[in-house]
């Protein structure tokens, strides 16, 4: 007997083009008599209360998840399904979705694949952060971009020393220091200056923020490698985010560790739709 897939359904609410599309979605799944469970606030939304359930019920019920909105929407997304294999499916209706890779007007196309078992799952890599304040842990995070570490408004510099696997590199003034997976090298590590990389490659990057040190530049690092920060803070409201939010006030002396996760996150990846391609197509990006 076939087993017929529960899809899971998020969408950025906030994004009109994101609930005309899930609506039409929703539509060609009854036709199919596909089964289908929506994110509680996404129902609300929409007026699907009926099809309404919980993240944890979602963790527990559905195959897939399909979501609607941009790169932004599959980084709060991931945060919750990273561990579960469950994979996700991006569409995208945001400005560049180098993530979010399936296009709205090819969406119908992608779910037939997807519900045809023409697909692949890609696992990326996430990073763990954890915060030390007077020896003791204060705080722990998960990202599968990056962990910035940064000032912020302010004007003063973050004064930053810099280990790997506990052996001293380098001491820096700057804005802050950022690292990340190869998945976000495309991300904000991009726009600091870091190198793109194979999602596929087993890698951590270390870009720094505007440093005021002509020798200080981005590193390329193992999997397996951990990345300590001890920081001296001038000013207030320094922070620490990953992907963009759980942001954490620093204190001078705090001691930063970053390393690569036990946890993955499931990609949904079509055949044909290779990095290079996207890279071409999502950062205008000449190969030839």
């Amino acid at each position: 007997m076939i087993k017929i897939p529960i899809i899971g359904v998020i969408i950025n609410t906030q994004k009109e083009k994101a609930r005309e599309l899930a609506e039409e979605l929703l539509e060609y799944l009854d036709s199919k008599s596909i089964p289908y469970l929506l994110e509680s606030g996404s129902a609300r939304v929409i007026s699907k209360v009926s099809r309404s359930a919980e993240i944890t019920e979602l963790q527990e019920k559905v195959d897939f998840i399909i979501l609607f909105g941009g790169d932004g929407t599959l980084l709060h997304t991931a945060s919750h399904f990273c561990g579960t294999g469950i994979p996700l499916l991006g569409i995208n209706v945001g400005s560049l979705g180098f993530m979010t890779v399936i296009e709205k007007d090819c969406f119908k196309e992608a779910v037939d694949n997807l519900l045809a078992d023409k697909y692949e799952v890609e696992n990326r890599m996430m990073l763990t952060a954890e915060v030390y304040r007077s020896g003791k842990q204060v705080y722990k995070s998960y990202g599968l971009n990056d962990v910035v570490i940064s000032r912020g408004a302010n004007f003063k510099l973050i004064g930053i020393e810099l280990y790997i696997n506990g052996e001293f590199i380098s001491n820096y003034e700057g804005d802050g220091l950022l690292v990340a997976t190869p998945t976000g090298s495309t991300a904000y590590s991009l726009s600091a200056g870091g190198p793109i990389v194979h999602p596929r490659l087993k890698v951590i990057l270390i870009t720094p923020i505007c440093p005021h040190n002509l020798f200080m530049r981005p590193m390329v690092i193992g999997d397996e490698d951990e990345v300590s920060v001890n920081l001296k803070i001038p000013g207030k409201k320094m922070h620490l985010s990953t992907d963009g939010r759980s942001i954490l006030e620093l204190q001078n002396g705090d001691q930063i560790k970053m390393r690569k996760s036990s946890q993955e996150v499931s990609l949904v990846r079509f055949p044909g739709r290779d990095f290079y391609q996207i890279l071409r197509e999502k950062m205008k990006v000449d190969m030839l």
